[in-house]
């Protein structure tokens, strides 16, 4: 038996002895963890004037004896959220195996155009675990634009290094036989501390650093050696990731729901067809009068109002004289349309896009509007969901200037209460109807039967009410938008505003493919207004405006002739 008062010295030296072995196992584990080599060149960039330097030399190193070698590792910090409120992406970092930036966004002034350019070049690919729900907060928080993203999951799937996981962690080790410290202390740290301690830079390097060292391992062990890297990843560029099973046991939430939040899962109903057929309409007199579809072209031929003189491009010749010339002389309507993205160049996924938003236009002059698509662009799903973010910071600075809020004028939608209490006691009737008390049913019944005025209640009719909707519109609704357009009394003022849409959207999404006619201080619809509305008060005629919408046609048509469909 041991004696009481050695109980406490052992416990104590067992303590001490476990402890010892506790910060002796923490060592050899840091030790374990990967460090970034010495020869990596690590920036930490903390103001708008420091970025274009840094970014011209992470350039610099995508260049190698000659060969060009475009794509960078990205992953982005931001301190952890709270109940209350989604705290901003604060760091952003971008390197490769020679420089590693680490941008602390938070601390910018201003976002400057050399890093706008850098992110929505296309051309410089970008890799990450995760990266199209970096790029969607990127967007949201910072109006940054991300093209050429590729998910590191998607390659790593495709080429068998996924076994274990899918998180950047995971794919290291599997790919690189690395082990890249992910600490929670570490990655739910305060990144918006304005000196990030060396810990932390070396952290957020090292994400970046790996994402691109994983890819440029896998393109050397699986590329065919005159593979470009773009080439490489082609397939799963801007594309939602490919993501293989997690590890026996393991569920990888963070890269799932990274996958699960991507921006450009967005559902938006997709064009069919194509939109531009390119097929020419010409006068008696052989002048070009404007370019249609192959349904509208057919409908002339088939009623022998105009002849076929030509099969590439498709070409009719109207047997009548038109009641004016169309779009005659008009190079933007007249010249050939890609159908493809005007931003990004991509042939699939793409849907009509107005540059004047659909809400504002809508309330817009019918002259203004009706077969009018010059402000009408294709634009692919992914660029849409971009190009609505953008416009939704422009709005929000027009409610500011015209004070207009907007909600609009008046709440949208009414509740009515009496229905949402009645709904609440008809469920009762169906969740309680083994424990619902007899004379508390009948009670609920009898104000059902008031309500919808029947002598009997049946379930059906119950079920039916549970559908009703407690909100009705409210008729005294008066919309920003139209608000907004009516403000702009004069056709000076309304090509003000056109025009400063049409500048925000080649500013924003700086589209690469958009006809070289389309102009953004094109007037001639507005002069054509201008004449309208001083005949109109010469007449005395109201020119209200009214909701119309241009044609389906993938240019406008000729003037209205006889015969016209």
């Amino acid at each position: 038996m041991l004696s009481k008062s050695i109980v406490p010295y052992m416990l104590a030296v067992f303590g001490v002895a476990l402890l010892r072995s506790t910060i002796n196992y923490g060592r050899a584990l840091r030790k374990s963890f990967f460090r970034l080599p010495p020869a990596v060149l690590v920036q930490v960039v903390q103001t708008a004037q420091q970025c274009e330097e840094a970014l011209r030399q992470l350039l610099a190193t995508c260049v190698v004896d000659g060969v060009s070698r475009p794509i960078v590792g990205l992953d982005t910090e931001w301190r952890p959220h709270t109940k209350a409120e989604r705290n901003k992406v604060a760091v952003l970092q971008l390197g490769n195996d020679r420089v590693c930036l680490v941008l602390q966004l938070h601390a910018f002034d201003a976002i400057p155009d050399a890093l706008k350019d850098f992110l929505s070049d296309s051309s410089v690919l970008k890799v990450g675990v995760g990266i199209m729900h970096d790029a969607k907060l990127l967007l949201q928080d910072h109006g940054l634009a991300v093209r050429g993203c590729v998910d590191l999951q998607s390659l790593a799937y495709k080429h068998g290094y996924s076994d274990t996981g899918n998180s950047l962690a995971s794919i290291s080790l599997t790919v690189l036989g690395l082990r890249l410290n992910k600490s929670y202390q570490l990655q739910c740290s305060d990144w918006q501390v304005p000196v990030l301690s060396p810990t932390q830079i070396e952290y957020a390097a090292l994400d970046a650093y790996a994402a691109h060292a994983c890819v440029a391992e896998m393109y050397s062990r699986h590329a065919d050696s005159s593979e470009s890297v773009f080439h490489f990843c082609e397939v799963y560029v801007d594309r939602r990731p490919v993501i293989g099973p997690a590890a026996p046991g393991k569920v990888d939430k963070v890269a799932r729901k990274k996958a699960h939040e991507s921006t450009y899962s967005q559902r938006i109903p997709q064009r069919k067809g194509v939109l531009y057929e390119n097929c020419r309409m010409v006068s008696p007199a052989g002048e070009v009068l404007c370019t249609c579809n192959k349904k509208k072209m057919q409908w002339y031929l088939d009623r022998n109002l105009a002849d076929l003189i030509s099969e590439d491009p498709p070409t009719i010749q109207l047997r009548f004289k038109p009641a004016g010339r169309g779009h005659a002389d008009d190079a933007y309507y007249l010249g050939h349309k890609e159908n493809r993205c005007v931003v990004c160049g991509s042939e699939t996924n793409y849907v009509r896009h107005s540059v004047v938003p659909h809400s504002y236009r809508r309330w817009f002059d019918v002259t203004l509007k009706s077969r009018s698509s010059h402000d009408v662009v294709l634009m692919c799903v992914r660029c849409v969901s971009q190009a609505t973010v953008f416009n939704s910071q422009l709005r929000e600075e027009i409610a500011a200037e015209t004070g207009i809020p907007l909600e609009g004028r008046g709440p949208k939608h009414f509740v009515d209460a009496r229905v949402t209490a009645l709904k609440q006691k008809a469920s009762a009737l169906i969740s309680g109807k083994t424990t619902l008390p007899p004379a508390r049913r009948e009670e609920i019944l009898v104000e059902m039967r008031a309500f919808l005025n029947k002598d009997v209640v049946t379930d059906d009719d119950v079920a039916a009410f549970l559908k009703t909707p407690s909100k009705v519109d409210n008729p005294d609704h008066v919309p920003h938008e139209q608000l907004v357009v009516a403000t702009l009394t004069t056709p000076d003022a309304m090509f003000e505003f056109v025009r400063r849409w049409r500048h925000h959207f080649l500013r924003t999404m700086k589209p690469k493919f958009l006809s070289p006619h389309w102009d953004p201080d094109r007037a001639l619809e507005f002069q054509l207004f201008k004449q309208r509305q001083a005949l109109a008060s010469s007449d005395g005629v109201s020119t209200d405006s009214v909701d119309a919408e241009p044609d389906d046609c993938d240019a406008v048509q000729a003037e209205d002739s006889p015969g016209s469909p």
